[in-house]
């Protein structure tokens, strides 16, 4: 098969999905293919399919075509190679579970099942991070995206592999039912739509500050439970909650401290991109 240069990145998040031609080359996205929608967790296989169909072919700059190559980054627990559904009692994606998304897939779009490549979401956007650092890439590097879920990778010596953080046993639960967005709604006691909403209301509500603080050093102690004292890897965080970074990074990194973890922190800068550039990276 002759080199593929071009490929279609695709992020498949909790509340949208996210497009892009990527260069393989360069490994940049090509200007004006980006493409977003926003997607319902609880839809049904064939509306959540409708979704990522429609979005693949608007990111495209030419017509649909047999030759086209898929990279999908998508939630866990997943069967990537297969392209099977795992995901059960996360609250997302439940009508995915057990289904065959990569068949599926190509059937809607015409093409080979060998031409769609799939990956952890979390790894991808670790992967996607660092592509174009070397600094970085000559490290070990943890990453971690909050948002509806805990998401988790590490990266070291050109290996990046999914964590599992969020399955962690933690208190009465596991790690993602504290480290989440479902986690705020639930422990507030007013109505909000998410934690933006929360956190422009932190200098106003003591409760909210104490939202946060807890969060942070929850996050903390989960990150403990996979690198213990004296680790030295540079953790990097993405994801819609990282946007409210002043308020708990520094109740995070205050646990961390304390428990001798000497961890580098570093926030995510490409967003939304960094997800779609790991995924078609599978491509290079």
């Amino acid at each position: 098969m002759a080199a593929v240069k071009t490929v279609i990145g695709i992020d498949v998040g909790g509340s949208h999905v996210t497009a892009c031609a990527a260069d393989l080359h360069t490994m940049k996205i090509i200007p004006g293919s980006t493409r977003r929608h926003v997607i319902d967790p609880a839809a049904s296989p064939e509306t959540i399919l409708d979704v990522l169909s429609t979005t693949i072919i608007e990111s495209l700059a030419q017509p649909l075509s047999a030759q086209l190559h898929l990279g999908v980054a998508m939630p866990g627990p997943f069967d990537y190679e297969q392209g099977i559904s795992h995901i059960q009692g996360l609250g997302k994606y439940e009508q995915l579970y057990g289904l065959n998304i990569k068949t599926m897939l190509a059937e809607r779009l015409g093409i080979a099942t060998a031409h769609i490549r799939m990956m952890n979401d979390a790894t991808a956007y670790l992967l996607g991070e660092i592509c174009d650092r070397e600094d970085l890439c000559r490290q070990r590097v943890v990453g971690i995206t909050l948002g509806t879920g805990l998401g988790s990778a590490w990266y070291h010596n050109g290996v990046t592999h999914a964590c599992g953080l969020y399955k962690l046993p933690y208190l009465d639960g596991m790690a993602e039912d504290y480290i989440s967005t479902r986690w705020f709604l639930q422990q507030y006691s007013g109505q909000v739509s998410g934690v933006r909403e929360l956190a422009d209301k932190y200098a106003t509500e003591s409760e909210i500050r104490n939202l946060f603080t807890t969060f942070g050093e929850n996050l903390a102690r989960v990150l403990l439970k996979q690198f213990p004292p004296g680790s030295q890897d540079v953790l990097i965080i993405g994801g819609n909650i990282a946007r409210a970074w002043d308020l708990f990074i520094p109740p995070m990194q205050a646990v961390l401290a304390n428990n001798g973890c000497a961890m580098q922190v570093l926030p995510a800068q490409k967003g939304e991109q960094a997800p779609m550039l790991g995924a078609a990276a599978l491509w290079k």
